[in-house]
């Protein structure tokens, strides 16, 4: 159970670090342009 919560944590992590690198990618782009 421990080991799954962690996984899971761990793939959220993932996802929302990607997320905000994307959206900062998106602001960074737009305001170079």
């Amino acid at each position: 159970m421990g080991t799954v919560v962690l996984h899971f944590s761990r793939d959220t992590w993932i996802f929302s670090i990607k997320r905000i690198y994307t959206c900062y990618t998106i602001l960074y782009t737009s305001g170079l342009i």
